[in-house]
C-alpha cells in the first residue's frame, strides 16, 4: 500500500489518540420455539427450515433508543479512523476535544432515553400480553430490577503506544524487535486513515454527482424523479471542513481535494440545485471530475 505518493508520513502518535465506543441496546426479541416447531410442521417443512423470532414489546418504544445508539456509533465513526486493531480507531488530536464533547452528549441523550424506557418498561410488558396473546410468556422479559443494565454507552481515550512505552526490564534484542513492530504499525495506520478519507471523500461526491445527474423536476403537477435530500450536500461540505482535521498524514493532496469539494457549493444550496438545471449539470459534471481524480489516488494507494 502506497498511500502517501512519496510523501514522508508524520509520526502517528504525534497527531492521533486512540479511540473506542460501545454501546448495547435490548433487542427485546425472543425465539419461540415452539411457534417455530408448529409453523414449521404446518407447512410439512424441515424442523430447521425457519426460525420465529417474537418482537417482545411494540417496535415503537425502543426506536428512539435505537437511534440515539445509532447517533454515538456515527460520531465515533465519522469522527475518527481506522487503526489495526480491531475496536480502537485513531482520533486526531485537533479533534479530541469536539469528539469528546459529542460523545458525551450522545451517551448522555442515550442514557436519558434509557431511563425512561426502564421507567416505562412494566407498562411495555402489559401491553405485551395482549398483543402476544397465546405467544406471550413472561419467562422472556428480564427483571424490571435488572432491565436497565440492558442499555449501555461508554468511551474511552488512550494514547498511541511508542518504544517509549517499552519497559526498561526488556533485554535488548526483544525491545528492538517490539520498536520496529509499534514502527509498522503505525506506518500501517497511517496508511489506513489516509485511505479511509480518500474512501469517504469519493463516496459522498460521487453520490452527489450520480444524484445531481438522475434528478428530474416535477412538472404539470407531476412529482419530480430522483429526489435527493439536503444531506446530498451537506454531507459534502462537513466532510471538507473535516478532512483538514482527519488529515493525520498531513497529505497535501487530501487538503487540495478537500479544497475542491468545499469550491464545489460554494454558490449553491440543495434548494438551488432543484430549481436550477443548469447549475446541477454543472455541479454534476465537476463532482465526476473530482470523484475521477480521487479514484486514482485511492488506486495508486492500494496497489
Amino acid at each position: 500500500m502506497n498511500t502517501q505518493n512519496h510523501i514522508a508520513r508524520p509520526d502517528i502518535a504525534q497527531h492521533a489518540l486512540l479511540a473506542s465506543t460501545s454501546v448495547s441496546v435490548w433487542t427485546a426479541r425472543k425465539l419461540d420455539q415452539k411457534v417455530t416447531q408448529e409453523t414449521n410442521a404446518r407447512h410439512g417443512a424441515a424442523s430447521d427450515a425457519g426460525r420465529y423470532n417474537k418482537a417482545l414489546i411494540a417496535k415503537k418504544a425502543l426506536v428512539d433508543i435505537n437511534a440515539a445508539a445509532a447517533a454515538i456509533r456515527s460520531i465515533h465513526y465519522t469522527q475518527t479512523l481506522p487503526w489495526t486493531d480491531e475496536g480502537l480507531r485513531a482520533l486526531p488530536i485537533p479533534g479530541a476535544r469536539k469528539y469528546s464533547d459529542d460523545i458525551k452528549a450522545a451517551i448522555q441523550h442515550f442514557n436519558t432515553l434509557a431511563d425512561q424506557f426502564a421507567d416505562a418498561y412494566p407498562q411495555y410488558i402489559d401491553e405485551a400480553r395482549v398483543t402476544l396473546g397465546d405467544m406471550f410468556n413472561p419467562a422472556d422479559y428480564p427483571h424490571p430490577n435488572d432491565i436497565r443494565a440492558k442499555f449501555a454507552a461508554r468511551f474511552r481515550i488512550v494514547p498511541i503506544s511508542t518504544a517509549e512505552h517499552i519497559p526498561e526490564g526488556v533485554d535488548d534484542s526483544t525491545a528492538a524487535e517490539l520498536g520496529e513492530a509499534i514502527q509498522a504499525q503505525h506506518a500501517q495506520a497511517m496508511d489506513l486513515a489516509t485511505v479511509d478519507i480518500w474512501k469517504r471523500a469519493h463516496e459522498a461526491v460521487s453520490a452527489m454527482a450520480e444524484r445531481l445527474t438522475a434528478y428530474e423536476p416535477g412538472a404539470d403537477g407531476q412529482r419530480a424523479k430522483g429526489i435527493f435530500r439536503d444531506s446530498l450536500v451537506t454531507n459534502v461540505i462537513e466532510l471538507a471542513n473535516a478532512i483538514p482535521t482527519l488529515n493525520i498524514a498531513n497529505n497535501p493532496h487530501l487538503n487540495r481535494i478537500a479544497n475542491d469539494m468545499a469550491d464545489l457549493l460554494t454558490y449553491y444550496s440543495a434548494e438551488q440545485l432543484r430549481a436550477n438545471s443548469e447549475a446541477r449539470a454543472t455541479v454534476a459534471e465537476d463532482a465526476r471530475t473530482i470523484a475521477a481524480s480521487i479514484a486514482e489516488r485511492i488506486a495508486y494507494a492500494t496497489r
